[in-house]
């Protein structure tokens, strides 16, 4: 998982939240003003600041298998929910910066019928509505380690529970295998270090990294990885 730098919202957020304004809605009825062509317009500007990667698992978006009509490719999620428990307002429902661009989570696979199998927002819909995990806030990524096996996860308990319960992003199942897609992307970039100079090599990485910390579109899948590694290779600069 990579920070997102969130971008000025979509002028068509700013006139609805104004509309909601002046109706006094809740969350949960602002955000049903959005129409089907309004809501793939927030899509089409998140998923360009994200680079086309999930913000939770950094798999690339629109999910291209083929999934039944009723299951989209990918959905816009609240990170604050549009209906907490604590039926708290902040205005979140049409809040851009409140707003991700996820995966389907493997919805729509006939043996994810099973919540251990769905990951992202997916998984989070089933009895966790709050995360602390926020790729909105760097704050709460600093902690986050990989394994060799490419398994994800932080010295913080309150932080591992959102990424192994709320989130299941280590999940290991016929639809995906999560630590493995992220070792074979680090392993690929292991692979075509110029090992004969321990310069070049250091040089090479910066450049690389670099490269992945720019704000591109579309981005390397699973990037969080390479950049938690290179970061760890090259030290302090």
């Amino acid at each position: 998982m990579i920070p997102i730098k969130k971008k000025a919202p979509p002028t068509l957020l700013l006139e609805k939240q104004e509309i909601a304004r002046e109706q006094g809605l809740n969350s949960s009825e602002a955000y049903k003003l959005l129409n089907h062509e309004e809501k793939q317009a927030v899509l089409k500007s998140l998923m360009e600041e994200q680079g086309h990667l999930c913000a939770y698992c950094m798999r690339r978006i629109p999910d291209e298998r083929a999934l039944p009509d009723d299951i989209k490719p990918m959905t816009i999620e609240h990170w604050f929910p549009r209906n907490p428990p604590t039926h708290e307002e902040r205005g979140q429902g049409l809040d851009y910066g409140n707003m991700l661009a996820v995966c389907s989570g493997n919805r729509g696979r006939r043996h994810t019928r099973k919540t251990r199998d769905l990951t992202c927002d997916a998984k989070r819909k089933y009895n966790h509505p709050q995360l602390t995990l926020n790729p909105c806030d760097p704050a709460t990524l600093v902690g986050i380690r990989y394994k060799e096996n490419g398994e994800m996860y932080s010295p913080d308990p309150v932080i591992q529970d959102d990424i192994d319960v709320k989130l299941n992003l280590n999940c290991i199942s016929d639809a995906v295998q999560l630590p493995e897609s992220r070792r074979k992307v680090l392993e690929a970039l292991q692979s075509d270090l110029p090992l004969d100079d321990e310069q070049k090599t250091k040089e090479y990485c910066v450049s690389v990294l670099k490269m992945l910390e720019q704000d591109s579109d579309p981005k390397i899948e699973y990037s969080g990885i390479l950049i938690w590694w290179l970061k760890d290779y090259i030290g302090p600069i």
